[in-house]
């Protein structure tokens, strides 16, 4: 993992697993958070270190936090990386110093990403991951209708030819909802 006694991103980047471990109850999806990342490359930097610095941004009336993740092993720069994010106006249930730190956060889980090289293809947004952590059958108000479902078919009280006259059903969500 060394030349000349120095790391080497690219096979730090090769070598590096960070799991998704983190739920968004809310979204549906499981994520990676900066710190997660951090604990997962400390074992395979040996001498090296990552440095992290954050600056503020105001761009017209909109605030946005700049991270640059840094690795450096024996003085010597060997990658950077910068993440930006903005912050929002405001957000249910935090005060400014949290808004600040939630995007300061985020803006370096994106430089540490990009220096790391940390793939997000099947990430928060993405159909196939909220379908594989969140089963949904979805009405026409908008409603979550699976647990109730799931009872009423665990209870006899519908099959799921049933459900299937009102939901759109994926072949997976199928069979969860047969599982007992």
């Amino acid at each position: 993992m060394k030349t000349e006694n120095k790391i080497e991103l690219s096979v730090l980047q090769q070598k590096l697993k960070a799991p998704k471990s983190q739920l968004n109850k809310f979204g549906g999806f499981k994520y990676r958070s900066f710190e997660e990342i951090l604990e997962s490359v400390k074992p395979l930097l040996g001498t090296a270190h990552l440095n992290t610095t954050y600056k503020p941004i105001c761009v017209g009336e909109r605030y946005y936090i700049e991270a640059t993740v840094t690795l450096i092993d024996k003085g010597e720069v060997i990658g950077t990386s910068v993440g930006v994010a903005r912050e929002p106006d405001s957000k249910k249930g935090m005060d400014d110093s949290q808004l600040t730190g939630s995007c300061s956060s985020y803006a370096a889980k994106f430089a540490i990403s990009g220096l790391l090289a940390i793939d997000d293809t099947k990430d928060a947004d993405t159909k196939e991951e909220k379908e594989e952590l969140t089963p949904e059958l979805i009405d026409k108000d908008g409603n979550n209708r699976w647990n109730g479902a799931k009872k009423s078919l665990e209870n006899g009280e519908v099959t799921i030819k049933d459900i299937k006259k009102h939901f759109k059903l994926t072949s997976k969500n199928e069979k969860l909802l047969c599982l007992k």
